[in-house]
């Protein structure tokens, strides 16, 4: 049996601790005067601590829902991020029930893993259509340039980011120069168009062979920001056999846009990338001494 209020709440106290579905109830002021024992486990409180909190301490309202909460007899249903005592969050789906009392009973239904399969579905979903793309780009393309652009323009479309660039690294200096891009501002590359390995973030991610991801650009000194407005970056390192050949990388307005996950897809384009840049380079240097030994023979 949770803290409850009165014999009835305590029978719905009961009912939701056999469905393992924290409850608590709150009066007109939002204030928490009853839960069962599910609320108090799953949010790590002691029955006596839980009453007389506010129920925005525990189950996040936004400002529509707070009024309803003490307002009209209408049920509200909403998605919540929901913070324990320890200060772990998780995102529940709560249903705000009012009473005959006044009262209202705010029920709390975690959905976090629910999200992780959905977002997880979605994701692969996009990853499939990416690479269905990038395989026709590397088919239907046989020159490098080409082949550089159309990624950097795929990359951006499906994946809904702001900017995207290709740098490949010069045999002779080993700087790198930007070979494909879109969405940065133009007076921002003429300062970017060449790099020293280990500067600024894409040649930190060249130098280190390791992928980067920025979440907030602004407060990171790994990113030459000047002039740009991105605020989240991913870049990944071009290879081939082992080897470095450059950096890709894709740039977003928004903080925190990319995450592990895109990082890991930028990893297979970059490795695929890089592979079909060296095939290129060597079909190249096959087809010149084949000139040579036209040359010769005549």
């Amino acid at each position: 049996m949770g803290v409850g209020i009165n014999a009835r709440a305590d029978l719905l106290f009961n009912t939701f601790d056999d469905l393992n579905i924290p409850v608590f109830v709150v009066d007109e002021d939002r204030t928490v005067v009853g839960s069962n024992l599910t609320a108090c486990s799953v949010f790590q409180y002691t029955p006596g601590d839980m009453i007389g909190r506010e129920i925005g301490q525990i189950v996040s309202l936004d400002d529509d829902a707070k009024g309803e909460a003490g307002g009209p007899q209408v049920s509200v249903r909403l998605e919540s991020t929901c913070t324990r005592k320890n200060g772990e969050t998780f995102v529940a789906r709560v249903s705000l029930i009012p009473q005959n009392d006044g009262r209202r009973l705010v029920v709390v239904q975690d959905i976090s893993d629910q999200k992780r399969l959905r977002q997880r579905a979605t994701q692969r979903t996009k990853e499939l259509s990416i690479f269905n793309t990038f395989a026709a780009v590397l088919t239907g393309l046989k020159e490098t340039e080409k082949i550089m652009q159309e990624t950097v323009d795929m990359l951006i479309s499906m994946m809904e980011a702001d900017a995207g660039w290709i740098y490949l690294a010069d045999d002779e200096t080993g700087e790198l120069h930007l070979k494909a891009r879109s969405g940065l501002d133009e007076g921002f590359v003429a300062d970017i168009k060449r790099l020293r390995p280990g500067e600024c973030f894409n040649g930190k991610v060249f130098a280190s062979g390791r992928p980067l991801l920025v979440k907030k650009a602004f407060d990171d000194p790994r990113v030459q920001h000047q002039g740009s407005r991105l605020n989240s970056m991913a870049g990944v390192p071009i290879s081939s056999r082992g080897d470095n050949l450059g950096v890709l990388g894709i740039g977003s307005r928004k903080v925190g846009y990319f995450s592990a996950m895109d990082i890991q897809l930028l990893s297979t384009i970059g490795s695929q990338l890089g592979v079909a840049i060296e095939n290129t380079k060597l079909i190249g240097q096959l087809r010149e001494k084949m000139k040579q030994i036209e040359l010769i023979s005549e």
